[in-house]
């Protein structure tokens, strides 16, 4: 794994703990300027001095910072998808970024991109056999009315028949 993605890992836990959202409001607690969060998350070094204020202040270990937390994914509700959420070059960018990087998401986001494509694929072939077996079942509908109207013909063509073959005796 990246030291760069080690580092927002962690800086990513020290927000948590301090319950914040944002890097700038990291950053005041830490006592220093949000430009240093970023540079730390890109050097993929985390200072030993902000381990210490943050166990100082919220009681936690350095292991508990450390910690590989598994990054959360928002709760998605029909209210907080946006359209942007489905924008195709977003959506490509963020997949390549992740299947370009060195991590377990990769491996997961893989997995999943087969499995959802398998789904997809099924789901069409399923749409396919639906379309097939309507027009199968017309084509049945439709012999089914020839075949009555042949029945029809013969069952008047019947009596006909009959008596010409007694007018003939």
């Amino acid at each position: 794994m990246k030291a760069s993605h080690i580092a927002k890992n962690v800086i990513k836990n020290m927000m948590e703990i301090a319950d914040v959202k944002k890097q700038s409001q990291l950053a005041d607690i830490l006592g220093i300027k949000q430009p240093s969060v970023s540079g730390a998350i890109a050097k993929g070094r985390i200072p030993e001095s902000w381990f210490k204020i943050i166990i100082n202040k919220f009681g936690v270990t350095k292991e508990d910072i450390k910690k590989q937390s598994e990054d959360k994914a928002p709760e998605t509700t029909q209210e907080n998808v946006t359209s942007d959420d489905f924008r195709l070059d977003n959506m490509v960018s963020a997949t390549v970024r992740v299947l370009q990087s060195d991590t377990v998401y990769r491996t997961a986001l893989a997995s999943n991109i087969r499995a959802f494509d398998k789904a997809v694929q099924q789901e069409n072939d399923v749409e396919g056999l639906k379309e097939q077996m309507t027009l199968m079942l017309e084509k049945m509908d439709s012999m089914q009315e020839q075949l009555n109207r042949r029945d029809c013909t013969r069952k008047k063509r019947d009596p006909e028949t009959k008596s010409q073959v007694n007018s003939d005796e």
